[in-house]
């Protein structure tokens, strides 16, 4: 369980004729915050490198979550909640905190 989700999302030109389908072309790649919450999502980058036409893709999505005392947080955006799930913690949970952490992963997407 975490506290905060990144939602990937593809947009994707797909060829298909009888039972066969690939992939001809990523026309965007996005990622956003996938759950409601007081986090947002900075230095966001993402690409797919995957040779087309195919029949699945992966895209890499890259970013840091960040969140700070001065915006509305739940209990799952706690100092001490978010200090348990490994974000760099500055300032106090006595007073104004900040908290980010990265992340780098690899998402498929498969037409079958």
């Amino acid at each position: 369980m975490s506290p905060a989700k990144v939602e990937v999302c593809a947009y994707v030109k797909i060829y298909s004729y009888l039972s066969f389908r690939s992939i001809e072309e990523v026309l965007d790649v996005w990622q956003r915050p996938g759950n409601s919450g007081g986090y947002t999502l900075e230095d966001k980058k993402e690409f797919c490198n995957t040779n087309l036409p195919a029949t699945a893709i992966t895209i890499n999505a890259s970013g840091v979550v960040t969140v700070s005392s001065s915006t509305s947080v739940g209990g799952e955006f706690s100092y001490s909640a978010l200090d348990s799930f490994g974000f760099s913690m500055s300032g106090s949970s006595t007073s104004s905190w900040y908290a980010r952490k990265g992340y780098n992963k690899y998402i498929g997407f498969d037409l079958y």
